[in-house]
């Protein structure tokens, strides 16, 4: 009977034993919850801000990187699953994203913090995978999103079509970017696996009447630069000559992105007009001044010097500060002459590009350069000193681009 018992005992240790090993296996094979429930009602007065559709301004190439899985597709379709808690922070990576469940409410330097959300979940029907192998085309995945009360997460909602960006687990990689939108019906060319495959599509959807969320063009133009994919000057080209204003600017900007010197001169060209504002629509005005911005080659001073003719004030600006920028003693002359902008704040650009050429080329700090709070109640205190330098001496060393 004792021995019976002992056998039994033992039989009972073993089976929990087995039975913890299991769930011990379990634990460690799946991946950490990215959601907790969460112990506040639905209607908790913590202000509610509204998920964005998806976001469409994005470095595709860090992206692109950081997914295991790309996943050329539709969401089909969408239902809430309920009510939770995520914690939002800095990952092991480097980046900002979710952390698992439970990780705890913000930490006193901000790096964390906890929201509630309303969880979804999307069915996505995969037509292609173009990096990854965690499912096949045909699939059709189920992948969680985040409505949140506190802060704006894109959002996956029914129709909508392009990339969709997952971790080793197949969960969302990044839930600022959860899927790079392309025109409907569009698929990589044969052949064609990764950022190419993106690139292509995004090529593909650079097309009149594309439907899209907002800023589809925008975003759809900025990734071809970033991807530069195979035929995209050519394409790009193309598309400047157009008669669609919003397909015009985006390719222009795209080109500009990628030093192509024409189209430098023609979105000058369109800048100068009285009617410039038209020409850029959306966030094209945005992107082409960033694109302006983004320029190294000194011999394209010239071409952005033109912009100090417009009556725009902050044009002139822009111009000034990718002068900087560039940091060519060519740019001398421009900033001498904008010494005497109608705008302070761009004298006072002036006087910092002329600053810092003088520094680059002779290691001169003998003028004066302040700071904005200085410089913005009494500019002449500080232009006269660089006009009067200009006559004495910068002309004749820089005043044909010339300089060490």
């Amino acid at each position: 009977m004792a021995r019976n018992l002992r056998v039994t005992l033992a039989c009972c240790v073993l089976g929990a034993a087995a039975l913890m090993g299991g769930l011990a296996y379990l634990r460690a094979d799946r991946p950490p919850r990215l959601w907790r429930p969460d112990p506040n009602p639905p209607g908790n007065a913590r202000g509610h801000v509204q998920s964005r559709p998806v976001s469409l301004l994005y470095d595709a190439p860090a992206l692109l990187d950081a997914a295991d899985t790309v996943v050329l597709g539709e969401v089909v379709g969408d239902k809430t699953v309920g009510r939770g808690l995520i914690a939002i922070g800095q990952l092991p990576d480097g980046r900002y994203g979710l952390l698992p469940a439970g990780s705890g409410p913000a930490t006193s330097s901000g790096e964390q913090i906890e929201t509630g959300v309303t969880v979804h979940q999307a069915a996505f029907q995969a037509v292609d995978v173009v990096k990854g192998d965690y499912c096949r085309p045909g699939a059709l995945l189920q992948v969680e999103w985040f409505e949140a009360d506190t802060i704006s997460l894109t959002s996956l909602e029914p129709g909508a079509y392009g990339f969709l960006l997952l971790d080793q687990h197949g969960r969302l990689s990044d839930l600022e970017h959860s899927l790079l939108p392309v025109a409907k019906g569009v698929v990589p060319p044969p052949g064609t696996t990764g950022k190419e495959a993106v690139g292509q599509c995004m090529l593909a959807s650079l097309k009149p009447q594309a439907s899209g969320p907002a800023f589809f063009l925008e975003g759809c133009a900025q990734a071809v630069w970033q991807l530069q994919p195979k035929g995209a000057t050519a394409r790009l080209r193309d598309l400047a000559t157009w008669q669609d204003v919003g397909l015009r600017a985006n390719a222009l900007v795209a080109l500009v992105h990628l030093g192509d010197a024409d189209a430098l001169r023609s979105t000058v060209d369109l800048l100068l007009r009285k009617d410039w504002r038209s020409q850029f629509p959306g966030l094209a005005i945005a992107n082409a001044r960033g694109a302006i911005s983004s320029l190294s080659d000194p011999a394209s001073v010239p071409e952005i010097a033109r912009l100090l003719s417009s009556p725009e004030a902050s044009l002139r600006g822009q111009a000034l500060q990718a002068m900087r920028k560039i940091g060519s003693p060519v740019a001398a002359t421009y900033f001498a002459a904008a010494l005497s902008d109608e705008a302070v704040a761009n004298r006072h650009q002036a006087v910092l590009g002329l600053a810092e050429l003088l520094w680059r080329q002779e290691q001169r700090r003998d003028l004066p350069a302040p700071g904005a709070q200085l410089f913005d109640p009494d500019p002449d205190r500080y232009t006269q000193p660089w006009r009067d330098w200009w006559e004495r001496e910068g002309k004749a060393k820089y005043g044909q681009g010339g300089g060490k």
